[in-house]
């Protein structure tokens, strides 16, 4: 290295010429040693912009403090034209440029002119940026990429999202672009993408010998081969093959940098590993003095990212109910007023003043009174805690015209959240002081275990007495059972969209409709708005709303990408009106693609698998397809639950359709019969008896 400096990028030239970028400037290798050049020592100015160096051949392009540095090979120049604040990345090729800084400003150089843009891409805000930095990139045949929430590729001058089918890939970090593929690693692993974007792989190096920790910081090729500098050392990939590289004479704890000159001859940076003491030292300085402010940075930044993903989440949300209802419920934008207001640093130092003071003030409490009891701190914290709740909810919604007069009516503030607050706060009082009743005595020494039974039994037993409602078809238990269980809060988003799907396979379709736009009036947009936007669906599709019910199910889904059930809605429009069963096919594939959904999202979904095959029994009937038809119906059969009702009846409903669709009305009769029988006041069994009835009509 140059003495006194800290490299930042290194790059090699198609002639074998070693460029390396430090905090005190840009340096080459003249083959014995490095020569600095004064002209790009920017201490005095901002220090080195991130990625600061690009090659156009033989030519180099530095950022440096408020501007950018041109090397033609024998002199430098200056331009300062383009926006080159922190965080700029850059790439050069073909004679042109390309810089791209934090705030979204894109500047191009091309025939010796700059040109300056603020850049839009949907979906991205340059002015609240938690996600990093925006990561420019070239590849091979000369195409530029931005790798920023996602992957962009730019096309001429328009700039397309790329997307690995469904994955939008919003968590991708940048490693390097060689020849032509794009690296960039995210949660699945090391992946890369061909230079036209068609072809994704998924290179897993912790299969292969590669421990599965190692974190990878640039990649560079040549003579076929690719290397990767990593925080384990040097990897080498062959293109079917990876390995590690041994390092003789070198000492390293990691690499940061690597590249490849044209005759394959490596160059790479990396981390000398310290001495024993010194590390000791340092580790005990660090935990001495920088461990309280590195917790405290690191709750502050993780309450900063939770809010940041619950703003995205809540945006998607309100996208998606303007999309199914024509409206954006005010609830939904003070919902959202409140995440951008809890997602500022301001707020984050106000809560963090407030809790700091609560324990200042026990320690206080305890030095003046040692005998004092330890009581007050987590009532300090819960009266805190319940206060801001209780402000979130403080957001007044204005009375609209078809809102009910008089008793009844919506309330005028969102208490949701504070009401279940409340209870909670109420039960745990209740369960630190519940020994103190004499007949309960034996509890003493156990409230911990009470903190977590009680809520666990509560939630299951509502759920196994839902469950058994429903499955017997005995929906006015099931709505009441909602209610006894959410009394404290009967008109929140979760109690309206349960009872809304319980109208729903009642068959109750305006009831249901209504319960169901009510729920969605909560400013707290959780994943039971996508269940209130799907059974929404089936609600406007039972009245022939098919256009309606349809975009309500694409909403789900925008809303919530997880969400697959949504699809057995969408196939089933199709399929009752007889309009492209192939498309209403592949959205029965879709309704049990799992691909890449976590454990608690699979569960969500629930087990499909007896709409799947009576679905698809329906769709490959009306394909003509009747060989496969029979088999489909036997599997429905067997995969729907016998002890529930309403899905025997749906089960049936869908092979009499299949069976009518086959011309077999005599089987169909049969299926509609069975599930008259099974759920004659239900959704399934009303439907089943319009089918019987419409047949006996046509063949009179």
């Amino acid at each position: 290295m140059p003495a006194g400096s800290l490299a930042d990028k290194l790059l090699v030239s198609s002639r074998g010429t070693v460029w390396l970028d430090t905090w005190a400037g840009v340096s080459r290798w003249d083959g014995a040693a490095w020569r600095h050049y004064e002209e790009t020592d920017a201490r005095d100015e901002a220090g080195p912009t991130y990625v600061g160096l690009a090659l156009d051949g033989e030519e180099l392009w530095a950022l440096k403090g408020k501007g950018v540095l041109h090397w033609d090979g024998a002199l430098w120049k200056r331009y300062s034209e383009p926006s080159t604040d922190e965080g700029a990345s850059m790439v050069a090729g073909g004679g042109q440029v390309w810089i791209l800084d934090l705030k979204g400003n894109l500047s191009h150089f091309q025939n010796g002119q700059w040109e300056s843009h603020a850049l839009k891409l949907p979906g991205i805000s340059w002015t609240d940026r938690d996600a990093g930095y925006p990561t420019l990139a070239r590849t091979g045949d000369g195409v530029v990429w931005l790798v920023c929430e996602g992957i962009w590729r730019l096309d001429g001058a328009e700039w397309h999202r790329m997307a690995d089918g469904a994955d939008r890939l919003s968590d991708a970090e940048l490693v390097g672009a060689v020849a032509d593929r794009l690296w960039f690693s995210d949660p699945r692993g090391l992946r890369s993408v061909s230079m036209d974007g068609g072809d994704w792989k998924v290179s897993p190096p912790q299969r292969t010998g590669v421990a599965a920790t190692v974190r990878f910081t640039d990649v560079a090729s040549a003579g076929g081969r690719t290397w990767f500098a990593t925080n384990r050392g040097l990897v080498e990939f062959d293109g079917a093959v990876w390995r590690p590289v041994d390092l003789p004479g070198v000492e390293v704890q990691g690499l940061s940098r690597v590249a490849a000159g044209p005759n394959g001859d490596l160059w790479i940076i990396g981390f000398p590993p310290a001495s024993s003491a010194r590390r000791a030292l340092r580790n005990l300085l660090g935990l001495a003095i920088l461990l309280p402010l590195a917790i405290l940075v690191v709750i502050f930044w993780i309450s900063r990212r939770v809010n940041h993903r619950s703003l995205q989440q809540h945006r998607r949300v309100t996208e998606a109910v303007q999309h199914a209802t024509g409206e954006v419920p005010q609830e939904l934008e003070h919902g959202e007023q409140r995440l951008a207001r809890n997602s500022s640093w301001r707020e984050h130092i106000v809560t963090a003043v407030l809790y700091i003071g609560a324990i200042v003030g026990c320690m206080v409490l305890q030095m003046r009174w040692p005998k004092a009891k330890l009581w007050p701190i987590p009532v300090i914290w819960g009266a805190i805690h319940l206060a801001n709740i209780f402000r979130d909810s403080l957001m007044k919604r204005k009375p609209k015209a078809s809102d009910p007069i008089g008793p009844g009516g919506p309330s005028r503030y969102d208490w949701g959240k504070t009401w279940k607050a409340v209870a909670g706060g109420v039960l745990l009082i209740v369960l630190v002081n519940i020994d103190r009743l004499p007949a309960l005595k034996f509890l003493s020494g156990n409230i911990f275990w009470l903190f977590l039974l009680v809520p666990f039994g509560y939630k299951t037993l509502q759920t196994s007495l839902l469950n058994s409602a429903v499955r017997r078809g005995d929906y006015d238990a099931a709505l009441k059972t909602i209610r006894w269980f959410h009394f404290y809060n009967p008109g929140g988003l979760e109690p309206l969209t349960i009872s809304g799907h319980m109208l729903v396979i009642a068959g109750r379709y305006r009831e249901a409709e209504e319960t169901l736009r009510r729920a969605m009036v909560s400013s707290h947009a959780g994943e039971f708005y996508g269940f209130a936007l799907e059974h929404l669906g089936s609600a406007l599709m039972e009245q022939g709303r098919y256009a309606e019910a349809t975009r309500s199910y694409e909403a789900a889904m925008h809303a919530f990408s997880w969400m697959r059930r949504p699809y057995r809605g969408m196939a089933e429009i199709l399929l009752r009106q007889g309009k492209n069963p192939q498309q209403a096919l592949e959205y029965v594939e879709k309704l049990i693609d799992f691909t890449g959904l976590s454990w608690r999202e699979r569960k969500l979904n629930g087990q499909p698998y007896d709409d799947y095959w009576g679905l698809k029994a329906w769709a490959l009937a009306l394909l003509g397809r009747s060989s496969e038809v029979a088999p489909a119906i036997e599997k429905a059969l067997a995969a729907t639950n016998k002890k529930s009702l309403p899905d025997l009846a749906a089960t049936h409903y869908y092979a009499g359709m299949a069976m009518q669709a086959l011309g077999v009305q005599s089987s169909a009769n049969e299926h509609f019969n069975r599930a008259v029988e099974l759920d004659p006041k239900g959704r399934r069994g009303v439907l089943a008896r319009s089918a019987l009835r419409e047949y006996s009509a046509s063949s009179r």
